[in-house]
């Protein structure tokens, strides 16, 4: 600090901290390390080494710098002993010092070539006066030294010329940009303001405009009006909106309230004092400071990037500003702060400043190389219990104006003076001083202008629905406890999952839908020994059964059935609780005689995740185990772990009876093996157990070639008796916690128990979710289109057919393409009622570990406010579903007229579902949705 201000110590002090103080503080810094009784942290270290190379290199460059334009001064530290030998009379005494004179420590950079001609002309009397040829060591030493200044004189000379004739190309070149940028195309004659921008890929000018003064955008319009691009009356059509803050002088309103918008221009334009501008930037920042401080937090709100992400992990960027400052609606629902927007003000509030940069630090806002992007104190962007977080980036533009306002602080505002030196700047000046309105209307912005959707209040219980039995395609009823999935149809076909495992077997098969968990009912007639079979559902046994019905519940499906005087009813439904999925049927003989009956289920086990069954179904049938437990008349399946890391998964299928009914009834006999279950020429509707050629006396145990889980009960039921058996489906991580679940759910009180926490769950999740009657039902006719694929609410035809397009087309738009596409083309604020309805649906399926992708179409035209992109995001974030924005299973916004037409028939090919604002609500688009096709009678010729 002592030599900062001496300039002829500058080049020794350099000198010295290359050669003595850096290496020093390099051999301190391992001493440090290597004495340290505690282990330093890595990232310590990493700093401390990137510290120190950081220095070693900006020495190494101001050093190369100086030996390259100024190469006197290090020649200057060792002058040769003749040039100080001597008295002051001596004429190589007087001319050395002549020639040091004519050599300052510090010119200007366009002073350096004038001063070497001169120190040459010097250097060359100098070298005159010296002994030639040298005839002693220190006439040598002196011509030696004399031949290097003149070297470094005459490379000095060129190295300037070529690095000033460098900087007058950049000059004229920045010059040809201005005098060659075409505003005009931009302006709008009319309006007398510029259009936002133009949007390349449609071909046409945004249809919003800037029209505020209080907006970046009037360092452009200064400079149009400068360059005679446009008149001096653009000027005067700038809106100039006035409001006022807590009883304080006017300022202007901008759109978005945001620091960028008020301080960016002062970083090149001049802000004169008692004029409309200096006053709308000082009451910006008190606004600023005090919503601040309301909110408990530093101040400094402006356009930046927040606590979110996209498929690429990207922090996102959005536009915050200050509630109160801007027209823009929705400003109080964000609070993100950006450190570089409280650096703008330093010429205009520098104390205030400088307190709100050290709160920023202790908040974690410095990073190795500045401040980072921002602090996002927004509560939809953090994890739970999470109060901040800092956005860890580094943004160009960003720093730029950090570093601009800091060395206008430092050193006054030479980029602004250098912006008004161009006499076209200096001819519109006048235009930066006009003088602040008194009696101008004064306008108040609704800082929550917001209004959400609205809904009615939410039905304590979701009344049941009846499903028809034949329909278009399968009607889907998702239950799930939040681990174990099951999905049912109307036909009585589904899956169940455990988390990522797919416990059964199942293929989206819209036509046929014969995969699921099957119950057939086998009527055995000893008289004639013929059999009947019909199965509890439409599927697998097919047929119309004399009454049947199909009533979905939120917490269980009901299926009831009458065939033959014989009537079944079953409740499926999950535990709550356990990982338990329960289906309790209810058989009642009807009829006058004695009836002898065989129920039988059926399932594929699986035990992998259906990604991998889907692929190779072959190969994952051989790491399946089975045994049978006769003492709990259940069967168990373990998965054999490929891999050491994979979690064992164990799956047990039981049937329980009511007291001691299957032991006083026929022999159970249980099945493990597909192939045996079917036999060969067998169906679904007949398979070869049924008819007894597939019966095993001996159940095979170990790793069979096709698992399956099958339980078959015979019983005789007397006239007009009924029962009831359970069968029961349990996974669990361990044999352990398998079989006590067995044995737990062998008491009927558990049975019941299970049912009715199910229901409550049930009805309390509805209504967190604020479900209204009709809506449940709603949500889930919109799955069965999304897991089964139809027609209903498809692309047409022609469209399908135009895709030229794969699955990796979606991926730059961070969608993978393997999880069902729900398409929303929504093109106005008045559609968000059907936007709020998909919001809900995501999120019921999603708490059920159901991955949909709901992709967003704004078919807005993009432009600067943005206000349906906007509306969109309010809205998501009403809906806490912000933080599913671009991520897998979750939900993506995109804007049509940034698609080309490629990837819109893309988009429109892959979705199952594509709904539209324009025709109304979710529960009108799929009004028609049962509606049966019609066909032509049967054909009978005629005679």
């Amino acid at each position: 600090m002592a030599a900062q201000k001496d300039v002829d110590q500058w080049a020794p002090l350099l000198t010295e901290l290359l050669q003595v103080r850096q290496p020093e503080l390099n051999r301190r810094l391992v001493d440090a390390v290597e004495s340290s009784t505690t282990p330093i942290a890595p990232d310590v270290l990493r700093d401390c080494r990137i510290y120190i190379e950081r220095i070693q290199l900006r020495l190494d460059h101001m050093q190369r710098e100086i030996d390259q334009f100024l190469p006197w001064l290090a020649l200057f530290q060792h002058p040769p002993a003749l040039f100080l030998a001597g008295n002051s009379a001596d004429p190589v005494r007087i001319a050395w010092q002549v020639l040091v004179d004519a050599l300052p420590a510090s010119p200007l950079l366009g002073e350096i070539r004038t001063v070497c001609a001169a120190g040459r002309i010097q250097l060359a009397k100098l070298v005159a006066l010296l002994v030639d040829p040298p005839v002693t060591i220190l006439d040598t030493e002196a011509r030696q030294w004399c031949d290097r200044l003149e070297l470094g004189l005459s490379d000095a000379r060129i190295a300037v010329r070529t690095l000033l004739d460098d900087f007058t190309d950049v000059a004229d070149q920045a010059q040809s940009f201005v005098d060659t940028m075409e505003f005009t195309f931009l302006f709008d004659p009319q309006r007398q303001v510029f259009h936002i921008g133009y949007n390349a890929d449609a071909g046409r000018l945004d249809g919003n405009y800037y029209d505020l003064l209080a907006s970046e955008a009037r360092i452009a319009s200064i400079v149009a009006i400068a360059k005679h691009d446009v008149p001096h009356t653009h000027w005067l059509h700038l809106g100039r909106p006035l409001t006022r803050l807590e009883d304080g002088e006017p300022l202007l309103l901008s759109w978005s309230g945001t620091m960028f918008e008020y301080l960016m221009p002062s970083l090149l334009m001049h802000t004169y004092p008692e004029t409309l501008l200096h006053q709308s930037c000082h009451g910006a920042i008190q606004r600023q400071i005090d919503y601040g401080k309301q909110q408990g937090v530093p101040w400094g709100i402006s356009e930046s990037g927040f606590y979110a992400f996209d498929a690429m992990m990207n922090y996102q960027y959005h536009a915050f500003g200050a509630p109160g400052l801007g027209f823009k609606r929705g400003l109080e629902t964000d609070l993100v702060i950006a450190p570089y927007a409280s650096v703008l003000a330093l010429s205009f509030a520098p104390q205030a400043t400088f307190a709100n940069i050290e709160h920023l630090q202790t908040l974690g806002l410095m990073g190795r190389y500045g401040f980072y992007e921002a602090v996002d104190f927004t509560p939809a962007h953090l994890q739970v219990g999470a109060k901040q977080a800092v956005v860890r980036s580094y943004m160009a533009h960003h720093q730029g104006m950090i570093l601009l306002a800091v060395a206008g602080a430092l050193q006054g505002p030479k980029m602004v003076e250098r912006f008004h030196a161009e006499q076209s700047i200096q001819s519109v000046e006048l235009l930066l001083q006009e003088q602040i309105p008194r009696h101008a209307l004064i306008q108040f912005p609704h800082e929550t202008e917001f209004r959400p959707v609205r809904q009615a209040p939410a039905d304590s219980s979701v009344q049941p629905w009846r499903v028809p039995v034949d329909t278009p395609m399968p009607l889907v009823h998702f239950l799930a406890n939040g681990r174990y999935a099951l999905l049912l149809t109307n036909a009585g076909g589904g899956y169940s999952h455990w988390g990522n495992i797919a416990l059964t077997r199942w293929r989206a098969d819209t036509t046929l839908d014969d995969w699921g968990c099957w119950l057939y009912v086998q009527e055995l007639d000893e008289s004639t020994g013929a059999t009947s079979v019909w199965s509890i559902g439409r599927q697998p046994a097919g047929g119309r059964a004399e009454n049947q019905e199909v009533i979905f519940h939120p917490h269980m499906v009901e299926m009831r059935k009458r065939e033959r005087d014989i009537s079944l009813h079953v409740e499926i439904t999950l535990a709550p609780d356990d990982d338990v999925e329960i289906r309790r049927i209810h058989i009642s003989n009807d009829s006058d005689r004695p009836r002898r009956l065989r129920l039988t289920t059926y399932g594929e086990v699986v035990l992998a995740p259906a990604a991998a069954d889907l692929r190779h179904p072959a190969f994952t049938k051989l790491f399946v185990e089975s045994e049978y437990l006769p003492d709990n008349n259940t069967l168990l399946f373990r998965r054999r772990p490929g891999t050491a890391e994979e979690a064992p998964v164990f799956l047990a299928h039981m049937l329980v009876g009511e007291g001691d009914l299957l032991r006083t009834s026929g022999a159970t006999i249980p099945q493990m093996s597909r192939v045996q279950f079917w036999g060969r020429g067998y169906d679904h509707a007949l398979p070869a157990v049924l008819t007894g050629a597939g019966v095993s006396v001996e159940p095979p145990a170990g790793a069979g070639l096709d698992p399956i889980l099958s339980l078959s009960q015979e019983l005789t039921l007397e006239p007009r008796r009924k029962v009831t058996l359970i069968a029961i489906t349990l996974v669990a991580p361990s044999r352990a916690e398998a079989l006590s679940l067995v044995r737990r759910y062998h008491i009927p009180t558990t049975i019941d128990r299970a049912f009715l926490r199910a229901e409550n769950a049930a009805t309390q999740e509805l209504r967190k979710l604020k479900v209204q009657g009709g809506t449940l039902e709603l949500i889930q006719q919109l799955l069965s289109l999304l897991l089964y694929p139809h027609s209903a609410l498809r692309a047409d035809a022609t469209t399908l057919a135009s895709n030229r397009q794969g699955q990796s087309g979606l991926w730059g738009f961070g969608i993978s393409g393997d999880n069902p596409i729900l398409l929303l083309n929504l093109g106005e604020e008045a559609d968000g009622e059907l936007l709020q309805s998909l919001l809900q649906a995501h999120t019921y399926w999603r708490r059920r570990g159901l991955q949909v992708d709901l992709v967003i179409l704004n078919r807005q035209a993009t432009n600067y406010g943005q206000p349906l992109s906007n509306y969109i995001l309010r809205l998501i974030r009403q809906m806490e579903s912000e933080r599913w924005l671009n991520q897998r299973g979750g939900i993506f916004l995109l804007n049509v007229d940034q698609l080309n037409e490629a990837d819109r028939i893309l988009l429109q090919t892959t979705a199952r579902v594509i709904l539209s604002g324009v025709n109304g609500s979710l529960g009108q688009q799929l009004s028609g949705l049962l509606r049966q096709p019609e066909t032509l009678p049967v054909f009978t010729p005629g005679a």
